[in-house]
């Protein structure tokens, strides 16, 4: 069975995990959970923090060479909650382990790579376990280390303590059934097709090279489904279903030409016969005569008589209007509205003898003037010319410089901005969508919740290099950890040995960017 967290669980895995759980709460030992390198020791501890009770308080970390005692201490203090820099971290720590106890919670330190320790460290911690309150151990402690832990256990120091304090658990290899329903699970994980599935003769050679061990199994099956020659297959299926989807279309028109022949034939014959008419037509018409066109206008051919021009007399500089102009004060001007069409003046065509002479078309224009001039001085005859002219130039005044004020309710409503929400860090979209298709990564994890996601890269530290990516699988979200960019196949395996100590025994797969990016395209609205 598979966890929500990609851990893939096996009947005898969970039998461990149980008797540990059954341990911690029930007896006064130290398990310790020991297995060679890859079998997946460092993913049972991180199971049991995961899915640790309310019960529990878990302190979890990895143990190296240089976690001297005191040194020791302070990490299991941090990991509780408490100041690292106490005088006394042994005191301190047992005050707290008591506090626990009386509050009904059960302190739990999980430590990775145990043989890693000093051996003076693992001393200290024995001890720390040994501490009881009527005769009950005030802390659990489970062990996670390869078989070199043997070795530091048969120093003289050790041996008298450990004797019956330690309960050992050997990790359990996978057998080839349980490596087949693996293999299940990581393609179904990953979202890949069920054809992708290895046959028993590879996937046997490759359980007896990883001697079952889940880690190693993991990365060869993984990296024998990206290597293998899948492409051939494709091609014939893509070939094939081109050559039916072209016999179909040609039958098809096949089809439809035979069944509209008659319809066919018919505009064809149609044709003909308009075309035949049309020709009929031209033959009979008679030949039109010569016309040259310039310019688009048409000009008929030429004419004996000449087209008479007409020629408009131009005003005389010492007119009768000139005169009546020059006799008005232009000091003192007189606006009068004058609209548009008024300004309009209509010429009628008449010839040039018809013309009224000079003395009439002053006498007429001025009388008009005249009368225009009469009615507008009847309408302002008690208002002196000087006062009119000031009052429509102090209008004309305020209102240039009245300013324009909007009503209140004209004016726009204050828009807030709205909050700028911080980009995530660990959002690797549209990182992912500028490199090179060509180059490989390394994915950690693919989970379903984003928190898990979370809990992960803290619990491993991996907030500076790591990052994921949002896709989706059977039409629910999937995040996938992802861990740099390398130009080749060989760069990735490499950097593998460079991770982090606490993702040993994980299956680490190393996949082309190109494949990300055809998932996160196919995800994305």
């Amino acid at each position: 069975m598979a966890n929500s967290d990609n851990y893939f669980n096996t009947l005898e895995l969970a039998q461990r995990q149980d008797l540990i759980r059954h341990l911690i709460e029930n007896s006064e030992v130290v398990p310790l959970v020991r297995g060679p390198g890859g079998i997946g020791k460092s993913a049972m501890a991180a199971q049991l923090q995961l899915h640790a009770p309310d019960s529990w308080a878990v302190c979890h970390f990895d143990a190296d060479p240089t976690l001297q005692p005191e040194l020791l201490l302070a990490h299991i203090a941090r990991g509780f909650g408490l100041a690292d820099e106490h005088p006394g971290l042994m005191d301190l720590l047992v005050d707290h382990f008591e506090h626990l106890h009386q509050q009904g919670r059960v302190p739990v330190v999980l430590l990775d790579d145990a043989q890693l320790l000093p051996p003076a460290s693992l001393i200290t911690l024995l001890r720390l376990f040994e501490h009881q309150v009527e005769g009950i151990s005030q802390v659990s402690i489970v062990l996670f280390a390869n078989t070199q832990i043997d070795l530091l256990l048969a120093t003289p120091q050790l041996q008298a303590m450990s004797h019956h304090a330690l309960h050992v658990i050997d990790m359990p290899v996978m057998g080839f059934d349980a490596a087949k329903a693996f293999m299940g699970y990581l393609i179904e994980a990953e979202g890949l097709p069920e054809t992708l599935a290895l046959d028993d003769g590879l996937l046997g050679r490759i359980h007896r090279e990883t001697q079952g061990r889940i880690g190693p199994l993991g990365e060869s099956i993984l990296e024998a489904i990206s290597t293998r020659p899948l492409r051939s297959g494709g091609a014939k299926t893509g070939r094939s279903t081109f050559r039916w989807l072209l016999i179909t279309v040609s039958v098809l028109i096949v089809g439809g030409v035979l069944w509209f022949q008659d319809e066919i034939n018919r505009l064809f014959v149609t044709g003909k016969s308009v075309l035949l008419k049309v020709e009929e037509r031209q033959q009979a018409m008679p030949a039109p005569q010569e016309v040259l066109t310039l310019d688009r206008r048409t000009i008929e051919p030429a004419q004996e008589k000449a087209p008479v021009v007409e020629e408009i007399p131009q005003p005389d500089s010492a007119s009768a209007e000139d005169q009546y102009l020059a006799e008005i004060d232009v000091k003192t001007p007189i606006e009068v509205p004058v609209e548009m069409e008024q300004g309009v003046e209509t010429i009628d065509e008449a010839p040039l003898s018809e013309e009224p002479p000079p003395t009439e078309r002053q006498s007429a224009g001025t009388d008009k003037t005249l009368a225009e001039s009469a009615a507008v001085f009847e309408s302002e005859e008690d208002v002196p010319e000087a006062a009119q002219i000031e009052a429509v130039t102090e209008q004309i005044t305020e209102r240039a410089i009245e300013p324009e004020v909007l009503p209140e309710k004209a004016r726009l409503p204050e828009v807030a901005p709205e909050p700028q929400v911080p980009a995530d860090p660990l959002d690797k979209n549209n990182w992912l969508l500028e490199q090179n298709p060509e180059h490989y990564t390394l994915q950690l994890i693919g989970v379903e919740q984003l928190a898990s996601l979370r809990r992960f890269v803290a619990r491993h530290g991996l907030e500076k290099r790591a990052g994921y990516i949002r896709t989706k699988r059977k039409g629910k979200a999937w995040y996938v950890l992802l861990w740099g960019v390398y130009p080749e196949r060989d760069a990735a395996q490499k950097a593998k040995r460079k991770l982090p100590r606490s993702l040993k025994g994980r299956v680490v797969w190393a996949r082309t960017v190109g494949s990300l990016q055809q998932e996160l395209n196919a995800s994305l609205p």
